[in-house]
């Protein structure tokens, strides 16, 4: 009889002992330092476990940076040698500020120049600008009773100032992902517009013309093409809302970028 109560008590304590053998986590350590724990939790960066054991219950803490791998009691197993080898590639951004010449109103004549300011999440930018008509032709004028399509270029202006909002449809942030990148925007005009009086023709100098203050609302897109770190180019199309599709100008702008 006393054999069989010796029998009973050791298999009760080698069940035991698994139990608390084969329930533990690993984990190695970039030391060669092996600890044998249970895991309570880990969160992708710290470790909380508690040692087998230990009748105080404690919680210890580790970074996941002084370890290797882990080895759970399930079998599965965690490696962080390799993720440690790759190295984040530095990120190219983009410029926030242009300076930039419309190339084809500033061959007619019209000298334009505008600045614009993208913003810090790289998806609208502000934009003011100044165009000057430095042309005497007094036959590039306003006509009041304009056709659709009318105006190529802002030949009829004898200035203005821009004020406007672009939007980036696509690459919503500064960083470089392509050297292209297609931007739209609207924009108001607020200037001096050369004017036709049809009450005073002679046959010597055809009309008068008259400075006269009017204003548009312009749309415009583009496709913008980064030649470097500090030069851009782009083309496009503006054309005017009001008046509805008066002007209706190709852009080919040069930006100079930092």
């Amino acid at each position: 009889m006393k054999i069989f109560q010796n029998t009973g008590v050791l298999l009760f304590l080698l069940l035991l002992i698994p139990g608390q053998t084969f329930s533990q986590d690993i984990l190695y350590k970039k030391d060669s330092t092996i600890l044998k724990v249970n895991i309570i939790d880990f969160n992708g960066k710290t470790i909380i476990y508690q040692i087998p054991g230990d009748s105080s219950e404690m919680k210890y803490f580790l970074s996941k940076s002084i370890l290797d791998s882990i080895e759970y009691s399930d079998g599965k197993s965690l490696d962080f040698t390799y993720a440690s080898q790759i190295k984040e590639l530095p990120s190219k951004k983009i410029s926030r500020n242009y300076l930039s010449s419309e190339i084809i109103n500033s061959l007619s004549g019209n000298l334009n120049i505008d600045y614009e300011r993208i913003s810090e999440t790289g998806m609208s930018s502000i934009v003011i600008g100044l165009l000057i008509n430095v042309n005497n032709d007094d036959y590039n004028y306003w006509d009041e009773y304009h056709g659709p399509l009318q105006y190529y270029n802002f030949n009829p202006h004898y200035f203005f100032a821009r004020f406007g909002i672009n939007y980036y449809p696509f690459n919503y942030s500064l960083v470089m992902s392509s050297n292209f990148r297609v931007s739209t925007g609207l924009s108001i005009l607020l200037g001096s517009y050369r004017k036709v009086d049809f009450s005073t023709y002679t046959t010597t100098y055809g009309f008068d013309t008259e400075p006269v203050f009017a204003g548009s609302l312009m749309w415009n897109i583009k496709e913008r093409l980064y030649m470097g770190d500090h030069l851009q180019i782009a083309g496009g199309l503006e054309t005017s809302i009001l008046p509805f599709f008066t002007f209706f100008c190709p852009q080919v702008d040069l930006s100079f970028c930092f």
